[in-house]
């Protein structure tokens, strides 16, 4: 089956709500797109607020390089 792979820069209030969004809804994002959605990667210059967010097994970095 296909994902729709999501990368993020930044982890701040919109980011990290972002995140919260994606980890709560997985389930209805899926039914409503027909497709899985995955957080495949993350960064933010905070690499601290990263580990407070549930990023699942998202690569998270301190660059968006």
């Amino acid at each position: 089956m296909r994902t729709i792979n999501i990368g993020l820069i930044g982890a701040g209030t919109v980011g990290g709500g972002v995140v919260k969004l994606l980890a709560k809804k997985s389930g209805s994002f899926e039914e409503l797109l027909g497709l899985p959605l995955r957080l495949a990667r993350i960064a933010d210059q905070a690499v601290t607020r990263l580990a407070e967010l549930p990023v699942a097994d998202a690569v998270c970095s301190a660059s968006a390089d």
